[in-house]
């Protein structure tokens, strides 16, 4: 079998979905060396990304660097030549395919919290989006909050929308306590308890009212804990 893989934010140190991405493909190349897997990525640095060269990973670079091209004319093309049986589309699906395939819907926000995005990234991407569940054969949600919110707008089918919640990467693991306490030491000036938010700093993932609870916290119990946020910045941080 072939399998096409289309990775849109692989290579952008764009957080959440390029792991997504990394780690779905790293993954199913160890678990499988009998299927193809042909990655279709927007540049060289994407497919680099991955670290990977396997037999049954073949890369193929999607042209030019304009994406309304590379994903209205390149992608589809590139289907058809490379014979896949089937494609994942990772974040956004193309405008058109081909194929028959399989869509990953991250996250519901920029339909609840629209003002959250640029408005010019925000009409693209929901278009994207909206398109996908529409076409594809199989919507994978991450979690059971995605699937509920999205089944109710859109009046998807059930038989449709599939919770797949996000993997733990190996990255994760038990550390000693003592080498803990050094690093945190040492590295990030860390001596108390604390807290902490992984992620970006940005308005939708609601960092104010983190804020506000960790105030309310810190009035209320008189603790001497800390609030450790560590993420990048963008748009909406400040």
């Amino acid at each position: 079998m072939r399998v096409g893989v289309f990775v849109v934010m692989a290579g952008r140190n764009s957080g959440g979905p390029e792991t997504y991405e990394h780690n779905l493909v790293r993954s199913l190349a160890s678990l499988d060396r009998h299927n193809e897997y042909h990655i279709f990525c927007l540049s060289r640095s994407a497919a680099d990304s991955f670290q990977l060269v396997q037999e049954n990973v073949t890369y193929c670079i999607l042209w030019p660097q304009s994406r309304w091209i590379s994903f209205s004319i390149s992608l589809p093309l590139a289907l058809l030549s490379s014979q896949v049986d089937l494609l994942h589309a990772t974040f956004t699906p193309p405008p058109f395919s081909p194929k028959n395939y399989v869509f990953t819907h991250h996250c519901f926000s920029t339909f609840a919290h629209p003002e959250f995005y640029d408005p010019i990234v925000l009409r693209r991407l929901n278009g994207l989006i909206i398109k996908g569940l529409k076409k594809a054969r199989l919507i994978l949600c991450v979690s059971e909050n995605v699937r509920d919110l999205t089944a109710e707008k859109f009046k998807i089918s059930p038989e449709r929308l599939f919770v797949v919640q996000n993997g733990v990467g190996e990255n994760f693991r038990p550390v000693a306590l003592d080498h803990v306490h050094a690093v945190l030491k040492n590295t990030y000036g860390i001596y108390h308890p604390y807290i902490l938010y992984v992620g970006e700093l940005v308005a939708r993932k609601n960092i104010i009212r983190i804020l506000e609870a960790f105030n309310h916290f810190r009035h209320e119990v008189r603790s001497d804990i800390k609030l450790v946020l560590a993420g990048t910045k963008s748009w909406t941080s400040e």
